[in-house]
């Protein structure tokens, strides 16, 4: 058996930049966190950054809210790495619930600390050039400029958003509406989310003290996955606490629900843990960086390929055998069991160039025996890799000495991952 001598190429997932904390942060723009943003005010911190910050940042908007008001999307990502909707991505959904106030200074500020630390944050800088960050600020933008303008909402004329998703809709739920998914802000979030299938988790910030609960219902290895992730992010951080889906009650009609089971993807909740009121301005910037933290180690998080322990065989003059293992290195998959049970579909692609594929199999766990895998379907399928797993690969493939042979595995919920080896 010949070694592949292989150079592993990470596309779209390279290492992130070396450590230069000691250097200047690149800020191009100042925003004030020092008091809270009325709803215009957030539009326009929003376009300053994305003015300054043009190679990573872009705004647009999802529609309106029932009060005419903008819903805006920032999506965040280095553009030269590659294309953003071909990396695992991040859903970062702020203001949704009627308490949440702070928790959309909170999320402006993270982008904003991130954009001033690419270069000088080791994760900030992993997480713009592997990942995607999709950030809906403020969902329901007409709540705040009633809680900025001193009204109050009477109780039966509110629709509450977090009731209005349309998973386990329970339609006698205070606060419902008259059918799932009845407000534009929904509606709006619910389709930004299917157009973007890269999105692996729905984080959403929440205001007050939530206590954790077992979730029995969740399959045993979406349980471990969320054991994995918390293991490494405790659910204690100092003022914040982070609930994932095995530890937070069933909430019929809400958005987690709906991420979990019509997306597959891992919600997660960063709560503000000093209860339902808002905090003064003066605790923004230490919740803001606090949130950066829990928001950079969930990152850390999303699927992460590598091409390890790769070998060549030469069956006859065109006919090679190769052997590689396809890793996930981080905590989660790409999609849950919950959702692979459902049918929800996260395979990785093989593609291969510079030779004919003209078989195919794959070897997961305990297994003795290659599975056969279609070697005519376009792309080839390798099925799904759940957080800290490893599938063998066995190709035979038809091709010429001297040609060279690229094997690139990739999925919108993982990136990809490039392998080079001469045929000799």
């Amino acid at each position: 058996m010949i070694a592949f001598a292989l150079a592993l190429a990470l596309v779209a997932q390279d290492a992130a930049p070396a450590a230069r904390l000691n250097s200047a942060p690149d800020k191009r723009v100042e925003l004030d966190f020092q008091h809270y943003y009325d709803v215009p005010e957030l539009g326009g911190a929003l376009e300053k950054l994305a003015a300054a910050y043009p190679e990573f940042v872009s705004v647009e908007s999802l529609g309106r809210s029932a009060g005419g008001r903008e819903l805006w999307l920032a999506t965040i990502g280095e553009r030269a790495r590659g294309e953003l909707a071909a990396r695992p991505a991040i859903a970062l959904v702020s203001g949704l619930s009627d308490g949440d106030v702070v928790g959309t200074e909170m999320s402006l500020y993270a982008l904003y600390d991130l954009l001033q630390n690419h270069a000088r944050d080791p994760k900030a800088g992993e997480l713009f050039g592997r990942a995607t960050l999709y950030l809906v600020p403020c969902a329901d933008p007409d709540r705040r400029a009633e809680l900025f303008a001193g009204r109050a909402r009477a109780a039966t004329d509110v629709t509450h958003l977090e009731r209005d998703f349309p998973t386990a809709w329970d339609p006698f739920a205070d606060g419902a509406g008259p059918y799932p998914l009845s407000t534009p802000e929904t509606r709006a979030l619910v389709d930004a989310l299917l157009a973007r299938p890269n999105v692996a988790q729905v984080i959403a910030t929440a205001a007050g003290q939530l206590a954790p609960a077992a979730r029995a219902d969740l399959p045993a290895a979406d349980r471990e996955a969320y054991a994995r992730v918390l293991a490494a992010l405790p659910a204690s951080r100092g003022a914040l606490t982070v609930l994932g889906a095995d530890r937070r009650p069933r909430a019929r009609g809400s958005l987690g629900e709906f991420a979990l089971v019509e997306l597959g993807a891992f919600p997660f909740e960063v709560r503000t843990a000093a209860g339902e009121g808002v905090p003064p301005p003066s605790e923004i910037l230490d919740l803001g960086r606090e949130h950066t933290r829990v928001l950079l180690e969930l990152a850390s998080a999303l699927p992460r390929l590598s091409i390890e322990a790769v070998s060549l065989t030469r069956q006859k003059s065109d006919l090679w055998q190769a052997e590689f293992d396809l890793v996930n290195a981080s905590a989660l998959g790409g999609t849950t069991l919950l959702g692979r049970e459902r049918g929800l579909q996260d395979g990785i692609a093989l593609g291969l160039e510079g030779g004919k594929l003209l078989a195919l199999g794959t070897r997961a766990g305990a297994a003795l025996d290659f599975e056969p895998h279609a070697a005519t379907v376009e792309p080839p399928k390798l099925g799904s890799l759940d957080g800290g797993a490893r599938m063998r690969v066995r190709l035979m493939v038809q091709g010429q000495a001297g040609a060279t042979l690229v094997v690139r595995c990739a999925g919108v919920r993982y990136g990809a991952v490039e392998a080079r080896a001469t045929l000799e």
